[in-house]
């Protein structure tokens, strides 16, 4: 049920939906969204994909991702994660996508009391010691193998994030020793595989590995283009999120014919390429925060801006409806009747588009100029870094251009004309 006041309001916007609960309380259907195709593919994949997923952050990407986990659960064994749980997405490599996906199903295997083969689980840690160093007394003070295990992952996860040389030894003794651990993971989902095939009667495993688009654009081509090698090597079916810039980068086509396939979540559009207003997408972005939250707390005019200024972007969009719940809360202490409004929302937007102002330069705004005219651009870096920041949106579901979002529109408005 939908919040009735700001301060559940509040709460409610600011929901992941992870949570089985929360999923079928608050998630609203897609109407572009490729997952029920998708899903589909994986059921009656007889290989082990690998496939990209992108789409503009703040899209709901992680929001569907959800959902596919939701669709397949009954049938797989789906290990879904984020890597900037163990490590720093600044400076994340092939090589701790490779370890976290080992940590991650050995994690799963010992969440769902799967009886693994102890020759395995051995192998699997003496190559850690031997690549870690890790002490015998730091294995022994763990109370079990399986806990042995997740204290030497720790140690990488530490040792991966921490400062200074030890920290570059140890990432070179690591990329040298690559080949031994994508081996030894493979022995590790082949054991996962079967015992929950015949423990928990699954019929496949799934990994969803999830903010790998958030890194910058040099470190997404390095992982995925440089490497993509190394992770179509495990041997299970894998799903990677990218950037959306990547599809734009001149490496693409070697880089796509490189894995099985690539889904795109297309934003939802609120206006058409000529300007005018698209019902159906502002329909749906109304739907998606009234499951959320009573829309009666809006006035109309305040509403329709507030999705108008987001430009489809899902995250912007409930993350400003819950700082103008908190600023309505605030303002209900000394007054009666209080409703979002016009003046709410502007304040709200003007936080937004002071990151934007603070961010771009004057170069940018000349090619942001030239997208608002023709709605298209040159497939070129600045494009992929503006696609990165979010100030160029791409709409494909139906005819496809670009366009700068909304609240860029106001700044290059405000700018003073050349003469």
């Amino acid at each position: 049920m939908h919040a009735e006041n700001f301060d559940d309001a509040f709460n409610t916007l600011r929901k992941y939906l992870i949570d089985p609960v929360d999923y079928e309380t608050y998630y609203t259907s897609r109407k572009h969204s490729p997952i029920s195709k998708l899903a589909r593919r994986l059921k009656i994949d007889n290989s082990n994909s690998k496939i990209l997923f992108t789409g503009h952050r703040g899209s709901g990407k992680t929001t569907e991702l959800f959902r596919l986990m939701h669709e397949l659960d009954n049938e797989f064994l789906v290990v879904y994660y984020s890597m900037k749980e163990n490590f720093n997405l600044s400076e994340v490599t092939h090589t701790h996508v490779l370890i976290s996906i080992g940590l991650k199903i050995y994690e799963i295997a010992i969440k769902e009391n799967l009886h693994l083969n102890k020759d395995i689980v051995e192998k699997l840690e003496n190559w850690m010691i031997d690549t870690t160093k890790i002490t015998s007394e730091e294995i022994k003070a763990s109370v079990s193998t399986e806990a042995g295990i997740g204290t030497i992952f720790a140690k990488i996860s530490s040792v991966l994030r921490a400062e200074g040389s030890s920290r570059v030894e140890f990432r070179e003794e690591i990329e040298r020793k690559t080949p031994d651990l994508i081996e030894l993971i493979n022995d590790l989902i082949s054991e996962v595989y079967i015992k929950s095939r015949d423990e928990l009667h699954k019929k496949d495993l799934l990994i969803i590995i999830d903010d790998l688009d958030k890194p910058n654009l040099k470190i997404a081509e390095e992982i995925f283009y440089k490497h993509a090698d190394s992770l179509t090597q495990p041997i299970c079916k894998i799903i990677y999120t990218i950037p959306i810039a990547l599809v734009y980068s001149k490496n693409y086509k070697q880089m796509e014919q490189m894995f099985d396939g690539i889904e795109i979540l297309p934003m939802v559009k609120t206006l058409k390429r000529d300007g005018t207003r698209y019902e159906d997408g502002i329909g749906e972005l109304k739907n998606i925060l009234n499951k959320r939250v009573d829309l009666n707390l809006f006035e109309q005019d305040a509403l329709e801006d507030l999705i108008m200024k987001t430009g489809g972007i899902i995250r912007d969009l409930l993350n400003l409806s819950a700082d103008c719940c908190l600023t309505a809360s605030l303002k209900a202490d000394t007054e009666s009747d209080v409703k979002i409004d016009s003046i709410i929302v502007h304040e709200a937007l003007s936080e937004l588009k002071n990151d934007y102002r603070r961010m771009l330069t004057a170069e940018d705004y000349e090619k942001l100029e030239t997208i608002k005219e023709k709605k298209d651009s040159d497939k070129d870096e600045s494009l992929m870094g503006l696609l990165h920041s979010l100030s160029v949106l791409y709409y494909l579901n139906g005819d496809c251009w670009y366009d700068v979002h909304p609240v860029i529109d106001q700044l290059l408005k405000e700018r003073p004309k050349k003469v």
